[in-house]
């Protein structure tokens, strides 16, 4: 009924200003992986990032997430960059 396109898929993109604020403001959480399409990593910056030994992992690996989303080198897990 409904159609689901998958991250993988070749139709699914992502929105640049939707996903550099969410790893501006959420980054330590992960918000913007999930909206991305990595789950997987979005679920492992959600449960570090409530503990506080966790954010010393996940908050650099936001600001990396952060530089590579302003300098336009995030992909989609099917590789097409944010539009």
């Amino acid at each position: 009924m409904f159609s689901k396109i998958k991250p993988t898929d070749p139709e699914y993109e992502r929105k640049f200003w939707p996903a550099m604020l969410l790893c501006l403001f959420f980054g330590i959480l992960g918000l913007h992986r999930f909206y991305t399409g990595y789950g997987r990593e979005g679920l492992f910056f959600l449960l570090c990032g409530f503990t506080g030994i966790g954010t010393i992992i996940t908050g650099p690996w936001a600001l990396i997430d952060l530089a590579m989303i302003l300098g336009r080198f995030y992909t989609t897990p099917n590789g097409r960059p944010l539009k």
